[in-house]
């Protein structure tokens, strides 16, 4: 099918080489483009639902740090690991709390998710939404965080990444797929390695523990969605592709 195309675009570089590995069309027939940023969620925003009704239907306080984990609930993005990993953030941030979004996939093990969790001790410590979280309501939960992370053992790029941006919340993602092109590590989010429970942890708890690193990094996540991830670049992009693919002959 792809080779009917003259021109494909993919998210990302690190997409582009993936795709051309897997199905050989001529490197000129492939392009990358940045995922657009996700103001639409601004736009969609449901100004009736606040961050306090969000609060009390998860039975959390207003002093509780919410660590977010936003999005699908699957087996490749690794939520075990974050359950591990956050077992070592609770000692050292008492008021942290993990808050688990997203509707589960068919390969989502919820039992085993909630057993693990008990044999952790984090009954009181994680909350869980096992329902898909309405456009309308995505700027509440985001606003509501104090992090959001995303454990993925592996991924080509994650939209929900670009949510987290588009709202300035600080960021603690394993170095999978697109990561790091999306996110500058130490600059824009902290990129940890996949599968490490103990340095996922160790960067969610340098960010809770530090309001002066939270905000650097959530302030340059909203820069670079605004910036270099705003769909007027995307669109430049593919004009360009566009006007270079109708100058050249057919092959």
């Amino acid at each position: 099918m792809y080779r009917q195309f003259e021109l494909v675009f993919v998210h990302f570089e690190v997409n582009r080489r993936a795709f051309h590995e897997a199905y050989r069309l001529p490197p000129s027939r492939v392009a990358a483009i940045p995922h657009g940023n996700e103001r639409l969620f601004e736009e969609l925003r449901d100004p009736a639902l606040t961050v306090a009704h969000l609060r009390s239907g998860l039975g959390l306080g207003l002093e509780d740090r919410v660590v977010l984990f936003l999005g699908t609930l699957s087996r490749y993005k690794g939520t075990e690991l974050l359950l591990e990993a956050f077992a070592r953030v609770r000692p050292r941030e008492p008021r942290a709390r993990l808050v688990l979004a997203g509707f589960p996939a068919a390969d989502f093990d919820w039992p085993a998710h909630q057993a693990l969790a008990r044999r952790l001790g984090l009954e009181a410590s994680v909350r869980y939404h096992p329902a898909y979280v309405d456009s309308s309501a995505v700027a509440a939960w985001m606003q509501m965080a104090a992090v959001a992370v995303f454990p993925y053992r592996a991924v080509y790029q994650s939209g929900a990444l670009h949510v987290a941006q588009t709202f300035g919340v600080p960021i603690v993602a394993a170095a999978v797929g697109a990561m790091p092109e999306a996110i500058e590590d130490e600059r824009s989010g902290l990129l940890v390695p996949p599968e490490d429970p103990e340095a996922l942890a160790a960067a969610l708890a340098r960010v809770l523990a530090d309001p002066a690193l939270a905000a650097r990094l959530g302030r340059q996540a909203r820069e670079d969605a605004l910036g270099r991830f705003s769909w007027e670049g995307v669109a430049t992009v593919m004009l360009e592709r566009y006007r270079r693919l109708l100058n050249e002959p057919t092959v």
